[in-house]
């Protein structure tokens, strides 16, 4: 029997393996043949393949030349070509703009996009476009034009693409985030062995409060917010104990980025691939950002790992709190208020907090998701 076979496409490994994990093992246990396309940045291809699906290497990166964006195009279409896919999902904005019309124009019809966020060319506020954004948009919507289906991860960007006339309210679905496996969850919530070796590996102590922020070092994302924040309460209290998980700032060195932990008294771990071990041992996740997200993958697995969650009251994250119950939504880029609902923690109901993340993970069932994407694709 002829299996279906699917290309997915995305800028990074570690966003197809860390985001689509779930949804790619579904497809290869229904007997779809499971293609990738991605960057190997991260260094994830060997998960990848132990996953059953084959990982290709294409060169996906934000600084790419024009004649290496080219390049890239060609690369791929010959890629599949030789596949002949039944369905090709495309992820984030950068491989959408670039794919969509030259799949098209060289026969590909199955053509699907999820957008996770607009990214930082874009604020989170709803104000007059610059002409950036403009352009951005209208070459998204030219892009759009070809694909069936578009997915977006939040109720803002789905009524920001409308407002804006990117694409018609028939081809677009809001999804809730990238989802997540909620099968083992109940032997994922236990503390293990493993997981104190991973910590004493870290040099991370376990007799304090753990406050984790996991997320790329960048402003966007609140990193300066949490350091301004981890100094503060750190002079206010001796209770927590502040990490950082995630890439280091790209305009720092490592030796600098670690002075600065320092200096702020948070724990750079930089990036981390064991980073469930952290969400089983931390008590609060936190992610102040200022970027357009979809619906943030860290802020899902807080949920699922059952964690008290403090973000800002903005698209995506915002769709992950209830306000008061399982944790604190924060005024954007207010470091007192991150502060202030720290330390209001302690106030939380543990079991109001747990009876709230339990509703909550409902929605992000990644089976929901997976079965409107068979819906999409056969339609």
């Amino acid at each position: 029997m002829k299996k279906n076979k699917i290309a997915i496409i995305c800028n990074t490994d570690g966003a197809l393996y860390n985001f689509r994990k779930p949804l790619i093992q579904m497809h290869v246990n229904d007997g779809w043949e499971v293609h990738t396309y991605s960057n190997d940045y991260g260094n994830y291809f060997q998960e990848l393949k132990n996953l059953k699906c084959e990982p290709n290497f294409v060169n996906f990166y934000q600084n790419n030349s024009l004649k290496q964006n080219i390049i890239l195009v060609i690369r791929i279409i010959s890629l599949l070509r030789k596949l002949k896919p039944d369905v090709i999902h495309i992820y984030t904005l950068q491989p959408i703009i670039l794919l969509s019309i030259p799949l098209w124009i060289c026969g590909f019809k199955n053509i699907f996009s999820t957008i996770t966020g607009m990214g930082r060319n874009f604020d989170i506020y709803d104000k007059p476009l610059s002409k950036r954004q403009k352009f951005i948009l209208f070459i998204l919507k030219i892009s759009l034009i070809v694909n069936k289906k578009i997915h977006v991860q939040n109720n803002f960007d789905k009524e920001f693409l409308l407002k804006y006339n990117v694409t018609s309210e028939i081809k677009l679905h809001k999804v809730n985030g990238s989802g997540i496996d909620i099968s083992n969850r109940s032997n994922d919530l236990k503390i293990s062995e493993q997981n104190i070796d991973f910590c004493k590996k870290m040099n991370i102590g376990l007799d304090k409060k753990i406050i984790l922020f996991a997320a790329r070092g960048l402003k966007q994302k609140g990193l300066h917010q949490f350091a301004e924040t981890s100094k503060i309460i750190s002079s206010l209290s001796s209770d927590f104990l502040f990490l950082h998980a995630g890439g280091f700032p790209d305009n720092m060195t490592v030796v600098e980025y670690e002075d600065y932990a320092k200096n702020h008294n948070f724990l750079s771990l930089g990036y981390v691939k064991e980073i469930h071990n952290l969400f089983r041992i931390a008590d609060i996740v936190v992610l102040p950002s200022l970027y357009r997200e979809g619906t943030p993958k860290s802020l899902i697995e807080a949920i699922y790992f059952n964690k008290i969650i403090i973000t800002n009251d903005i698209p995506g994250c915002n769709e992950t709190v209830i306000d008061g119950a399982n944790g604190f939504l924060t005024s954007p880029g207010n470091t007192n208020d991150l502060v202030s609902k720290i330390l209001k923690t302690k106030n939380l109901d543990l079991s109001l907090v747990k009876k709230t993340n339990d509703f909550l993970l409902q929605k992000y069932d990644i089976v929901q998701i997976y079965d409107l994407n068979k819906r999409m694709y056969s339609n």
